[in-house]
């Protein structure tokens, strides 16, 4: 960059593939070498923009906006604009997000929306101020181009909802969540939305499971489906309400839970019969919901086809509900589960220390490249349960991620655990040799004990490894030693400082991602104190 004059920055093409690795600093950098740099970089600069009325380095100013009006296509609101904001001049907008505060003006919103009628993405935050007038609804509702609309609504009355229904059917995606809602009525003016393919449904309170799955239904070519209730809106009356048949096309289905009320009988009988509508899911996901006998029944005639089973906080789901499915489920990809008693993996167990004998069903999920599953019941238990325990997972050649570790629904850790695996080499570790693929392990929440000769036979045996989640080593002496042999090797250690601290109060925080997965770490260097990278 020290030659501002390089012919190839008269290139379009280059110019917007380098443009790609820059952040906003460096953009602003770039667009002050010279005119012909800033005619080249500032498109990119403003191109994406989040407004602060106070503006700073990152955060232009009206002023500013004003002057490369013709540059914006993206603007992202987190205050509500100035006086002297220049809404006549953003005419490009392909994308709006707004998350207006308490007794701000935004009178000009539908003119503004009007004006931007090529509209692609539409968010909108209104659970504090209820910007969605009608006539927003129908600028709204002008857009032809419009394919994905977010509202976060804490009401929605029967006006706004007729223009608000008519739009929806051009939608490819909806993101609605809709703090107290009135039970829609089925002989009402609902529609079809044949174009959707991706939908997030959230009712906080007011509506019943029933007439949630009917607006659901509605969506006959989803491909994704975010569904997230209260299980107080399953009532134990609603069960002789739910469709004999229902029908969700989509292959990928998460399902959230917000409280524990209600029987688990109820919840039981409402998953069964939406989980027997799910004819062509591949990919299910239940987060804090109640996975009884009938629901998991209902599962089970699906077994032949999912490639993911993700079971985050599921209290009731049990260890031979597991077992289960690792014996069923021959095209699974990812499994995330409740923990695993290790009898219900030795199978029906006879006989007294050496005498042992075990007859364990083979797990057919060979395919896995992700598993979550803690493992328990060997605390007391004689070194060949856990070998035994071992050479079930060493099966599993394709394994990328392994997380054995004992952690809370929410992913923190109040208190470790010695109930589980052994990872040493006097324990077995070596026969774990033919995980050549792995490229994490999580052991958090769980005591290990290992030494610098485990460590070592680690990066030496799992040449792809990149990232330990957890304490190796319950000796911080230890620690010091089996730290720089991962530090050498390139493995990174993640760990959390302090369980009982607020992860909140850090700045420097690792978000590690893995489709749309998010966890959060501290980084801590035991050698100078910081929280570092």
């Amino acid at each position: 960059m020290h030659n501002p004059h390089h012919p190839l920055w008269d290139l379009p093409e280059f110019v917007f593939h380098f443009s790609s690795f820059l952040d906003n600093g460096q953009l602003a950098a770039a667009s002050a070498v010279s005119k012909s740099w800033n005619a080249a970089f500032s498109p990119f600069l403003y191109a994406d923009i989040v407004y602060y009325r106070s503006g700073g380095w990152f955060y232009p100013t009206d002023e500013a906006i004003q002057a490369h009006a013709l540059h914006v296509r993206s603007i992202r609101f987190s205050e509500g604009p100035t006086e002297k904001f220049p809404w006549t001049s953003l005419k490009h907008l392909q994308k709006l997000t707004i998350n207006p505060g308490l007794d701000e003006n935004w009178d000009q919103l539908p003119d503004f929306i009007t004006q931007n009628s090529q509209l692609q993405i539409v968010g909108m935050n209104m659970i504090h101020n209820p910007i969605l007038t009608l006539e927003t609804m129908k600028a709204l509702s002008q857009c032809q181009h419009l394919r994905t609309l977010t509202l976060r609504l804490a009401q929605m009355d029967n006006s706004i909802a007729e223009q608000f229904l008519d739009l929806c059917t051009r939608l490819e995606m909806l993101k609605l969540y809709v703090q107290d809602a009135r039970d829609a009525d089925p002989s009402g003016k609902l529609a079809s939305f044949p174009s959707a393919k991706t939908l997030w449904f959230e009712v906080h309170q007011g509506m019943t499971l029933v007439n949630q799955l009917d607006i659901i239904q509605r969506f006959p070519k989803l491909d994704s489906l975010y569904w997230k209730f209260g299980n107080d809106s399953i009532r134990t009356q609603d069960a002789d309400e739910m469709p004999s048949e229902c029908r969700l096309s989509a292959k990928e289905i998460h399902l959230f839970g917000y409280h524990w009320s209600g029987s688990n009988r109820s919840v039981d009988v409402h998953m069964a019969k939406i989980i027997d509508g799910c004819q062509h899911v591949r990919s299910f996901n239940a987060i804090c919901l109640n996975i009884g006998p009938l629901a998991f029944k209902s599962l089970k005639q699906r077994f032949d086809s999912f490639t993911q089973l993700w079971f985050d906080g599921c209290i009731t789901m049990t260890s031979g509900m597991v077992q289960e499915i690792l014996t069923s489920c021959p095209h699974l990809i990812r499994l995330k589960a409740a923990p695993l008693d290790v009898r219900d993996i030795l199978g029906n167990i006879k006989g007294e220390q050496e005498e042992i004998m075990f007859h364990p069903q083979e797990w057919v999920c060979l395919k896995l490249t992700s598993f979550e599953v803690p493992i328990y019941g060997l605390d007391g238990k004689p070194a060949k349960w856990q070998r035994r325990v071992l050479q079930q997972l060493a099966k599993l050649e394709r394994l990328e991620h392994l997380e054995i570790g004992v952690c809370d629904d929410d992913g923190s850790i109040h208190e470790y655990h010695s109930d589980g695996l052994d990872l040493r080499l006097e324990s077995g570790l070596e026969i774990l040799g033919s995980l050549k693929q792995l490229e994490s392990i999580s052991i958090e929440g769980l005591y290990q004990k290992m030494e610098e000769v485990d460590i070592r036979w680690i990066t030496q045996n799992f040449p792809r490894l990149k990232r330990i989640y957890g304490e190796t080593n319950v000796d911080l002496n230890i620690c010091l030693k089996t730290d720089a042999i991962l530090k050498e090797s390139g493995v990174k250690l993640f760990y959390k400082k302090d369980p009982e601290d607020d992860r909140d109060n850090y700045d420097d925080i690792n978000y590690d991602s893995d489709d749309n997965e998010y966890r959060m770490y501290h980084i801590y260097d035991r050698g100078t104190g910081y929280i570092t990278e």
